[in-house]
């Protein structure tokens, strides 16, 4: 089973390929997100045990420190508690002011129809 630190940890170079390669998935009120192939972004000795890896993007806009992390804990643990690091794939979401308003659940159920 993988750690969960290490499906949301990608080095510099990583995120800049993770960019360059990436397509767009899902533009909702609050987020968009993006799709690069892992085998592109990040080299795997052994393709079996690769997994799927998640990177958050919370600019200060989107609010003060406390409301940010709420954001990036509940995308995380959807993440991580759905199974979505299955699809091997890294997903870039970037998160817009309006995503506060949302309630857990409906990113849940945004982020599961989705991405899976």
């Amino acid at each position: 089973m993988t750690k969960f630190r290490q499906l949301f940890s990608l080095s510099r170079a990583e995120i800049d390929k993770a960019f360059k390669s990436s397509q767009p998935i899902l533009k909702q009120k609050g987020f968009k997100v993006l799709r690069a192939s892992l085998f592109d972004v990040c080299a795997f000795e052994d393709p079996t045990k690769s997994f799927g890896k998640l990177l958050i993007v919370t600019p200060r806009r989107v609010g003060k420190a406390h409301e940010r992390n709420l954001i990036r804990r509940r995308l995380k643990n959807i993440f991580y508690t759905q199974k979505l690091f299955k699809a091997k794939f890294v997903w870039i979401i970037l998160v817009y002011p309006e995503a506060k308003n949302l309630d857990f659940q409906t990113c849940q159920n945004l982020l599961v129809e989705h991405l899976k």
